[in-house]
């Protein structure tokens, strides 16, 4: 019989309980579980936009982003991304200290697409 370990660790970070969890079954710690009452799902801060495009267009896109193994969505969210950073960053409306705030906007929003490409890249999906 495998010997059970009778307590779950504390763990340090999310990387040690993913290590842990790979190498170990749920199943062998129901007696430390709790119940969880009054779930409240949140839904994301994203927001889905719907922008007609040609059907040949979209087959392209789609054609390219899978060349660059990733969904044709990222890619589209990640182009947008781009191409809004640069406009801001070389439009001649404002000056520098205006345009800092969306600026900094944009390149968290550019780390959120890098983080989502991570995620596929390591199996999680979209």
């Amino acid at each position: 019989m495998e010997n059970k370990q009778e307590k779950l660790p504390e763990f340090e970070s999310v990387d040690e309980e993913v290590e842990f969890w790979e190498n170990h079954d749920v199943t062998d710690f129901l007696d430390e579980l709790e119940d969880l009452n009054d779930v409240e799902y949140k839904q994301g801060k994203d927001r889905v936009v719907s922008v007609r495009l040609p059907q040949g267009l979209v087959g392209k896109l789609k054609a390219y982003a899978k060349s660059q193994d990733i969904p044709y969505t990222t890619l589209i969210r990640r182009w947008i991304v781009d191409s809004f950073r640069q406009k801001v960053s070389t439009s001649d409306s404002g000056n520098e200290d205006d345009r800092r705030p969306v600026l900094e906007y944009i390149d968290h929003l550019r780390k959120d697409v890098d983080k989502l490409e991570e995620k596929i890249e390591a199996g999680s999906g979209e």
